[in-house]
């Protein structure tokens, strides 16, 4: 009898979600860059708009992404391409 390992069965529970995340992860290094900038005298929506540069930007990547890929290896072959 063979055991297998219980992370083998299983999925990863945010494999699907690693695109959201990157950008959640991304707004929260923002926001603690918004406050530090605050604390430091910058005002408060200057550093605000700093930090929504960043959002925007990582949203936008995590968008592009797939097509970027596409592009780059070509499209999926069909089942009767060689």
């Amino acid at each position: 009898m063979r055991l297998e390992r219980r992370s083998a069965s299983l999925p990863t529970p945010c494999a699907g979600n690693l695109p959201a995340m990157i950008v959640l992860v991304t707004l929260t290094v923002g926001l603690v860059i918004w406050v530090t900038a605050w604390a430091f005298g910058i005002k408060a929506f200057d550093a605000f708009l700093f930090t929504a540069i960043i959002a925007f930007v990582a949203a936008a990547v995590q968008i592009a992404l797939p097509f970027v890929r596409q592009i780059i290896h070509g499209p999926p072959a069909s089942p009767g391409d060689s």
